[in-house]
């Protein structure tokens, strides 16, 4: 088994483990879902990372199986526990210029963002919206713009992201919210 500082952690959305269903669920979606965490389970590249606002996330909309995977990445000792960590970026999510939709939007969210910066800056959400505005935010707070942020939402098919585990997971830029941001100005 990989060691902690070989192990690459991972920000799950708790929208991946709600979707997640239980294993006779067939919607596209859940079916996806439960293929990630179960990737993710079996290869021990892999670790979570909780804090507790994702843990208090977690707790509040898990279903069975996200339960049982998080139960065993825990038994596994891959998950990364960084307490009641906060950060700056309240700060900067609250005074930014977005809209103010855009502002309580990322201020739901910012936990995982938080997440990410202290550890391996990689996220998997299913929130393209989310994504869309902390794309935004990557223009006046230049340390959020490399977090990798990969979608396993329906409108962004082609980021093929259990693929992209098998591959290490690697921080490709046209994986970033820098990247990402130039793919919302171009549409």
């Amino acid at each position: 088994m990989a060691t902690q500082d070989q192990i690459i952690n991972l920000v799950i959305d708790t929208n991946i483990l709600r979707a997640a269903g239980n294993e006779d669920a067939t919607e596209e979606q859940s079916i996806a879902c439960r293929q990630l965490l179960k990737k993710v389970l079996t290869d021990k590249r892999y670790g979570v990372v909780i804090s507790a606002s994702i843990r208090q996330e977690y707790n509040k909309h898990k279903s069975k199986t996200a339960h049982d995977w998080l139960f065993n990445m825990q038994r596994q000792k891959r998950q990364l526990d960084l307490g009641n960590y906060s950060s700056k970026l309240r700060t900067a999510v609250k005074g930014s210029a977005l809209v103010e939709k855009a502002r309580t939007e990322m201020a739901k969210d910012v936990h995982l963002v938080e997440a990410a910066l202290a550890t391996d800056k990689r996220i998997i959400s299913r929130d393209d919206k989310a994504r869309g505005y902390f794309a935004n935010l990557s223009v006046p707070v230049i340390k959020i713009r490399k977090i990798i942020w990969v979608s396993l939402s329906t409108n962004e098919r082609d980021e093929q992201v259990i693929q992209w585990l098998d591959g290490g997971a690697l921080a490709e830029k046209h994986r970033t919210l820098e990247a990402f941001r130039e793919k919302l100005l171009k549409r």
